[in-house]
C-alpha cells in the first residue's frame, strides 16, 4: 500500500467482503470502480 515499514497511519481502516459473485465479477472488471456505504440512525 506504500506505507513504510514501522509507520503507524492515523486514521481508520475498514474492509469490505461482496459475498455475491456476479457483483465481485463487476468489481473486478471495473464496472464497479468504487462504492459508497450509507446509514441511518435514531
Amino acid at each position: 500500500m506504500g506505507i513504510p515499514e514501522g509507520t503507524l497511519p492515523v486514521g481508520w481502516w475498514i474492509g469490505f467482503k461482496v459475498l455475491d459473485k456476479e457483483v465481485w465479477e463487476k468489481v473486478k472488471d471495473g464496472t464497479y470502480p468504487m462504492f459508497s456505504i450509507e446509514g441511518e440512525v435514531e
